[in-house]
């Protein structure tokens, strides 16, 4: 990791020789309702399970030109991550500066008490405000797309876009084991039933606004080079295989459903706060990092296989650093832009079961990556290891919003700089969850049998 951190920090020195980034003007704004504004909207970006390890080399190699600019003109570091490092108790901490104990979302699922049924923890568990509950409530108007628990979606002063559309893994077993990528047509459309529309964005009347930006989770005609490689092949294909490939579809779909939607809320809405989740690099990341690292394995790996799959996750993180290039080009010069990962991800031996096409190797343990750039944000500064916990309190301090003294995070004020912080002062306030209601029984969904099935098959619950 120090060897990583030296190489990135190297690629930002040389690239600030090569352009001196501007210092932008400070302004005056006026007073927003409740809290006076700093003048800052924020686009936060939330790509689950990317590390500075992959990244690094592909910055340096020019592949990631979009993270690459953000990094040049901005801080970044090292996320620390907690443990257990599973993603909804992690992107829940992110959004509330909380540990998992008070904010009540601790795993991927629960027992219903009544039932006994294992279902997904829901939106009316978490115990405190998320960021965009808060802003909400501060007059801020948010949007929030595929994020962790936000189903059933709640009312926010703004638009909330649930997390579970794409839950669907009934096509794969439809998908040919040689298509002709060339004519390649989806065998069916998005399989959308009326019930999958229930509460899965507020306002509802949103869905149909949406339905069109919604990818059939089997469609491959249109979808990178890299993926259409992968699947033509003239080889049988095992399960394992299927599965794996099927997973690269399936997300690769909804990361692409999930830009489109935050694009189209951000220029419909003008929000001051916008969360864009995608899932993608973590479920690459589970099916094919024992192709990608074969040597780190005592298995017996089919070189065809090695030779088709090595690159998989290396080409998804260049397909994600062009999504960003996508919300890059939509923000103006009052927009601050963060991109952050729950945790990092690398090599485990001793995980390598894949048996059935459980799972590929991989340990969660790692820390993850925090970017952060916009006009407050001092520019080729290294923040060292900030915490999960922290970004929810830097947030609200960007925005000019007091920060709950009962959070667990801090302000990152290195990331700041001195001029904003002596505008805009850290405030504090004993809390913003003093009138918060949650409930200990999850919200039984259309979806949580699809929920479930992924869940599976990327070997985080039997």
């Amino acid at each position: 990791m120090k060897k990583t951190l030296w190489h990135l920090r190297k690629f930002v020195h040389n690239q600030s020789q090569i352009r001196r980034w501007p210092v932008w003007p400070w302004q005056k704004v006026a007073a927003a309702p409740r809290h006076q504004s700093a003048g800052v909207k924020l686009m936060v970006i939330g790509l689950d399970a990317a590390d500075w390890r992959i990244m690094t080399p592909l910055l340096r190699e020019g592949k990631l030109p979009h993270l690459g600019a953000l990094i040049r003109r901005g801080s970044y570091g090292r996320l620390k991550t907690l443990i257990p490092a599973q993603s909804p108790r992690l992107w829940n901490s992110l959004a509330t500066g909380k540990r998992p104990k008070k904010h009540g979302i601790l795993g991927f699922v629960v027992r219903h008490p009544e039932t006994g049924k294992r279902l997904p923890y829901t939106s009316n568990m978490r115990k405190c405000k998320a960021i965009w509950d808060i802003l909400s409530d501060c007059g801020r108007r948010v949007g929030v797309v595929g994020w962790w628990n936000t189903w059933p979606a709640r009312p926010v002063n703004g638009a909330m876009v649930c997390g579970v559309m794409g839950y669907k893994l009934k096509d794969f077993p439809e998908l040919p084991p040689t298509p002709s990528m060339a004519a390649w047509e989806a065998p069916r459309k998005s399989s959308l039933r009326p019930e999958a529309a229930n509460r899965q964005t507020y306002p509802e009347a949103l869905f149909d606004e949406i339905r069109p930006f919604i990818r059939p989770h089997a469609r491959i005609d249109d979808a990178p080079a890299f993926i259409r490689r992968a699947w033509a092949t003239r080889r049988p294909l095992d399960e394992a295989e299927r599965l794996s490939l099927g997973l690269l579809v399936h997300i690769h779909n909804d990361d692409r459903t999930y830009a489109e939607i935050g694009k189209f809320l951000w220029q419909k809405l003008r929000p001051d706060f916008l969360a864009v989740y995608f899932a993608g690099i973590d479920v690459v990341g589970h099916r094919f990092w024992l192709y990608m690292e074969p040597e780190r394995f005592d298995l017996d790996i089919d070189r065809g296989k090695i030779a088709q799959y090595k690159d998989i996750i290396r080409h998804y993180y260049v397909f994600i650093d062009e999504l960003v290039g996508e919300y890059v080009t939509l923000a103006d010069d009052e927009t601050c832009i963060i991109v952050v990962s729950d945790h990092g991800m690398s090599a485990s031996p001793e995980a390598a079961r894949f048996t059935a096409g459980a799972r590929s190797a991989k340990r969660l343990d790692e820390d993850g990556i925090l970017i952060m750039t916009g006009r407050p944000i001092p520019s080729h500064t290294y923040l060292g290891r900030v915490s999960i916990l922290d970004i929810t309190p830097t947030l609200l301090a960007l925005m000019g919003l007091p920060v709950g003294a009962d959070m667990d995070g801090r302000v990152v004020k290195e990331a700041l700089g001195r001029e904003f912080l002596r505008q805009h002062p850290v405030r504090y306030i004993p809390t913003y969850d003093a009138h918060v209601q949650a409930d200990d029984v999850p919200i039984e969904s259309p979806m949580d049998e699809h929920i479930l099935e992924r869940l599976r098959a990327l070997g985080y619950i039997e």
